[in-house]
C-alpha cells in the first residue's frame, strides 16, 4: 500500500507493508482481543 502526505512543506510517499486489516488483526492479537471484544470495546455489533 502506498499513500502521500505532505510535512515540513514536503510530498512523502509512504510504502506500507501491511493493509489496514492486517495492522488491526496485529494489534488486536497483541492486546489479546477477539474480535468480538474489539467490536464491542469499539462500540460495533
Amino acid at each position: 500500500m502506498l499513500y502521500t502526505r505532505y510535512r515540513n512543506k514536503k510530498l512523502e510517499v509512504i510504502y506500507m507493508t501491511e493493509t489496514m486489516g492486517q495492522i488491526i488483526k496485529r494489534l488486536r492479537k497483541e492486546h489479546n482481543l477477539t474480535q468480538e471484544e474489539l467490536a464491542e470495546q469499539l462500540n460495533i455489533s
